[in-house]
């Protein structure tokens, strides 16, 4: 259509982008392939080749991660409530000491985003100098935090249920019940 055709020249005189770029384009992450007048080509990290046309990329907000190559990554986790947070948070800082590819300005740092129902959740952040390697650090800095507590004997919790009987009475006749079963079954 002619308003790709215009969105296109727009993409191309105002190179919010350009071939080899790393862009974050609504929900998608990919890399950019080919910009055309009508369409601009992106490939996902799964290797998926995307179409997109222009018109609708110039109505998204567009994150170009290579032109700012400095990146902060974060990793989420959670601990049980009877933690104690400071001993979480020295834990987690400890896995980024001793690491050159993490910067150390802005330092590391480890905040509390949430209270989550069964977890206080937190997030470990630092920043790299290199957006391309984003994922990377996130797949290596989930497993080290998740050693790190386990180390620190601190617990990660997983979602459970308790449930409290008031009234037993049901319960004891449909164990009498099941034992008398089994006894005349013998």
């Amino acid at each position: 259509t002619v308003g790709n055709i215009i969105s296109g020249i727009v993409i191309i005189i105002d190179k919010p982008f350009k071939e080899g770029d790393w862009v974050s384009l609504g929900t998608l992450d990919a890399t950019v392939t080919q910009i055309r007048l009508r369409t601009t080509v992106l490939t996902t990290f799964n290797n998926e080749t995307v179409v997109v046309p222009n018109q609708q990329i110039s109505q998204e907000r567009i994150i170009n991660y290579t032109i700012t190559p400095k990146i902060r990554v974060k990793i989420p986790i959670g601990i049980a409530y009877k933690e104690s947070i400071s001993a979480a948070r020295t834990a987690l800082l400890e896995t980024t000491k001793g690491d050159t590819r993490i910067l150390q300005d802005p330092l590391p740092r480890v905040i509390v985003t949430d209270l989550g129902s069964s977890s206080v959740n937190l997030q470990l952040r630092f920043w790299i100098e290199n957006s391309d390697d984003q994922y990377t650090f996130i797949f290596e800095y989930t497993e080290k935090c998740k050693l790190a507590l386990d180390k620190a004997g601190i617990e990660i919790p997983y979602p459970h249920l308790q449930l409290f009987v008031e009234d037993t009475r049901g319960i004891r006749l449909l164990s009498k019940a099941a034992a008398s079963d089994s006894s005349e079954n013998k």
